[in-house]
């Protein structure tokens, strides 16, 4: 998934919960079964260490899966 403008041309103001910069224009995001987006790069980076959203820590898979 990419960050687009709106349709009244304003860019998502959300920023990831990982490296708490805004989400710009472009840059792809990944959003979570939980609904939960973050930068791509930031979550998988995330999921090398740990398997637990990093905001309400459901777990989303486990070594073993």
């Amino acid at each position: 998934m990419k960050v687009f403008d709106g349709d009244d041309g304003e860019e998502h103001k959300d920023e990831c919960s990982i490296c708490l910069k805004e989400f710009e224009n472009g840059i792809s995001i990944s959003e979570l079964p939980c609904s939960h987006v973050f930068h791509t790069k930031c979550i998988v980076n995330w999921f090398v260490k740990v398997t637990n959203c990093p905001l309400c820590r459901n777990r989303l898979c486990s070594v073993s899966d």
